[in-house]
């Protein structure tokens, strides 16, 4: 092989690299993939610092017996919950697990109608404005009214964000989820707007507000259900990159977690990716391959065997230059072979030589 050729391909593999490293950090608001201003890649680091955490891509291993704690940030709507979905978020909180959902124009309502919760507590959906309570304009509210609760303390003001507000009914029929569960207590409001706060349209088309939208209204709630605990956040924009530093929005966050782990260190914490419109595509690959065996098999075999057929291609190429004869340097089934068993003990030789003879690689003894 020549140079340039290598040249050619070493390019080509930088630059495929490159986009996938890309898209493996999509820049959708409020994912933990974001670094960006509007991602919650910083939330990430902090909770890694003080508990154990991770991403999840779906809720089907979720166990409420283990305590943990699960955060959505603000679901997209398409990505919507499946029926397997609610039922394992509804068992995992049901038996003791904790999840904290913060939304404002997300599809959070989803997730509460499935779980039976619609018509206890929803997210509102109109856009929350404050003429004199804020920090940056009026749809940028400052929340200053909390209640006496663990999860407030240490908290004299939240800076929200293009926030929406918690609508709280009783707890009888769910708006499209019908009864709600049995095994819900009441809904404990944490923070509320001010007085002077009101509901406008969201996207804001400058159109007056109706005077009954006016008053202090829920922003912040926890309820209990079956043995575990839901958090409500009506802004998620207090936990991106560019807004968790503002107020005490990283002292809320901290509460939260302390309240729902019981301060026990070793609970872990979860960021659901699961309902994003994008999803990380390198990570989504390694899981797919990592979680099935056949597909591992294949994914080195295929790699070994690319490694060893560039590398008898360069000793070709210098053999010739040499004069040797190349015949005697082609990589044999056996050589990749032993290579894989060194690299890979735990593999048997029947699944080795099996998939070896499936992926055609090198040439079979004569």
């Amino acid at each position: 092989m020549k140079r340039h050729h290598f040249i050619i391909i070493a390019s080509v593999l930088v630059v495929t690299l490159v986009i996938a490293v890309s898209f493996n950090y999509p820049q959708e608001d409020f994912s933990v993939y974001n670094t960006q201003w509007n991602g919650a890649s910083d939330l990430q680091s902090l909770v890694h610092n003080n508990h154990p955490s991770d991403v999840i891509f779906n809720e089907n291993g979720l166990n409420g017996k283990d305590p943990a704690v699960v955060l959505l940030l603000n679901p997209d709507a398409g990505s919507p919950f499946s029926s397997a979905d609610l039922a394992s978020i509804r068992s995992y909180v049901e038996n003791g697990g904790s999840i904290v959902i913060a939304n404002d124009f997300g599809n959070a309502n989803q997730l509460l109608d499935g779980l039976g919760i619609g018509g206890v507590v929803r997210f509102n959906g109109s856009l929350l404005y404050d003429d004199y309570s804020n920090w940056a304009g009026a749809a940028w509210p400052t929340i200053t009214t909390f209640a006496n609760s663990s999860i407030t303390t240490g908290i004299g003001t939240l800076s929200f964000n293009y926030a929406t507000t918690l609508d709280i009914g009783s707890p009888v029929k769910g708006t499209a989820g019908g009864e709600a569960s049995p095994s819900v207590g009441n809904v404990t409001i944490l923070a509320k707007s001010s007085p002077a706060s009101y509901l406008g349209d969201y996207p804001p088309t400058g159109v007056p507000p109706p005077n009954d939208t006016r008053g202090a209204k829920p922003v912040v709630a926890s309820l209990i259900y079956g043995e575990g605990k839901i958090i409500l956040l009506s802004d998620p924009s207090v936990l991106i990159n560019s807004m968790i530093g503002k107020g005490d929005n990283e002292q809320l966050f901290k509460n939260i977690i302390a309240n729902l782990t019981n301060g026990d260190p070793q609970a872990p914490v979860f960021f659901d990716e699961s309902h994003r419109a994008q999803k990380p595509l390198l990570t989504m690959a390694y899981l797919q391959i990592n979680n099935d065996e056949t597909l591992k098999y294949l994914t080195v075999l295929a790699a070994v065997g690319t490694f060893a057929a560039l590398l008898t291609a360069m000793r070709i190429n210098r053999s010739k230059r040499k004069g040797i004869d190349v015949s005697q340097l082609e990589l044999t089934d056996e050589a990749v072979f032993s290579d894989v068993a060194k690299r890979h003990p735990q593999w048997s030789t029947t699944q080795i030589r099996k998939l070896l003879r499936g992926t055609r690689v090198g040439k079979k003894k004569q």
